[in-house]
């Protein structure tokens, strides 16, 4: 599993990974509710929001709901373009059919974890732990579930067996999700750096940042982990990749 493939595949569907800059219209709205900000290319939900009022919080969730269906649905189409590119389709359902029971799949699952991410550092905060701990803590916390929105397309199974398949991916090829860890927080990092450079000169580095993580970042990601799940799941296309 090589870099190259990865780069090949982000030229093959970059259509997909453009279309994730739409989401960029939803900034617009973000930047209307105090609970929510953008740095880093993320876009972050601060830990104190559910002592707000519920006036004011439901439409903050409602907001952060559309945005994460949105994303699922571009997600899954370029998870699913990859698997299709690598010859490992299951044609057993049409494509919209696909799209909508899976799509939904993955926006639960994304769903699922930003609720229990955003009450657990909710309650890190409010037990004194600083932002940088709680930060950690999240992160060590979600990264067992890296492979999970790959398990779930790829096998095309139920979202439970697909936390299973994801946890058996991960304990049998620990030096491939070690891999693809570490290339992820490479592009993070390079983000990181973007984003200062570009405040220095004045500009607006978090929309900037936002963007690059939007069409370039997530897509290259996603699709690091869909080759690497592929690739190593299957002998066949390891063998031709």
């Amino acid at each position: 599993m090589d870099l190259l493939t990865v780069a090949e595949e982000y030229i093959s569907n970059y259509r997909i990974a453009l279309g994730f800059g739409i989401l960029l219209v939803f900034v617009i709205f973000f930047a209307q509710f105090s609970g929510l900000y953008i740095s880093s290319g993320s876009i972050f939900m601060e830990y104190n929001l559910m002592q707000q009022n519920v006036f004011t919080i439901l439409p903050q969730i409602g907001a952060i709901l559309v945005y994460l269906a949105m994303f699922s649905t571009f997600v899954t189409l370029l998870v699913f373009a990859v698997k299709n590119d690598l010859n490992v389709t299951k044609r057993l359902y049409y494509f919209t059919e696909k799209m909508q029971k899976f799509g939904a799949r993955v926006f639960v699952f994304y769903a699922i974890m930003i609720a229990a991410l955003s009450i657990l550092g909710a309650l890190l905060i409010a037990g004194g732990a600083s932002t940088i701990v709680t930060a950690l803590i999240l992160l060590v916390i979600s990264l067992p579930f890296i492979f999970v929105v790959q398990a779930l397309i790829v096998e095309e199974c139920s979202l439970r067996n697909a936390i299973l398949y994801n946890f058996e991916f991960i304990s049998e090829n620990i030096d491939t999700t070690i891999y693809v860890i570490v290339i992820s927080a490479a592009l993070l990092a390079g983000l990181q750096i973007a984003e200062f450079y570009l405040d220095s000169f004045a500009l607006s580095g978090k929309f900037v940042s936002l963007l690059i993580m939007l069409v370039l970042i997530v897509p290259l990601v996603e699709i690091l982990k869909t080759a690497a799940y592929i690739v190593q799941k299957f002998t066949l296309v390891r063998r031709v990749v």
